[in-house]
């Protein structure tokens, strides 16, 4: 039946898929004065976006420092290999974001060619405490060339001069 233009094998539906998308981002703190020396604490700021449809809990970020940067922020716990986590609770609604500070403190023994600091999410939920994958990225796998919207890297620049001074004091001639 055809009548007033409506098939009875046709009726067409909106269908609605729900994702699962976190995205981050790293920045140094627009209040970081830059170059930093040895001594200096770096402040970092991390952005985790929603991107998706589903709200996001207990989003974990792990932060890996380089060689010389030391933690050194209470709201973070020191992990292996000069890591740092920091769990975000939430919850983090889609089209929103949550950012969070991490400070770390330049050492004698940084490697001036390798001040860049990477963070990744490692691990999310749920408003059921599932762990969905995410639609556009494996989380906890960060392999160095940040290709993924879940990791991002910050570069500071470190001012890596030495001052080697020396006094020589010799007496006058006349007050020999």
């Amino acid at each position: 039946d055809n009548t007033n233009g409506d098939e009875d094998d046709h009726d067409g539906a909106e269908v609605m898929i729900d994702l699962f998308d976190l995205a981050l981002t790293k920045d140094l703190s627009p209040n970081q004065v830059v170059p930093v020396s040895v001594g200096d604490d770096v402040t970092y700021v991390i952005t985790v976006e929603n991107q998706g449809t589903i709200t996001g809990y207990n989003v974990a970020v792990t932060d890996y420092l380089p060689v010389g940067f030391v933690l050194n922020d209470n709201n973070w716990i020191a992990g292996s290999n000069n890591s740092a986590s920091y769990v975000i609770s939430g919850p983090i609604l889609p089209g929103n974001s949550v950012s969070i500070n991490i400070t770390a403190t330049i050492t004698a023994d940084f490697d001036s060619n390798d001040t860049e600091n990477v963070a990744e999410i490692s691990d999310a939920e749920d408003e059921n405490g599932d762990n969905p994958p995410d639609t556009d990225s494996d989380e906890d796998n960060d392999d160095g060339d940040q290709s993924e919207d879940d990791e991002d890297s910050a570069d500071v620049p470190v001012d890596d001069s030495i001052f080697d001074l020396a006094l020589t004091k010799d007496l006058s001639r006349s007050e020999e």
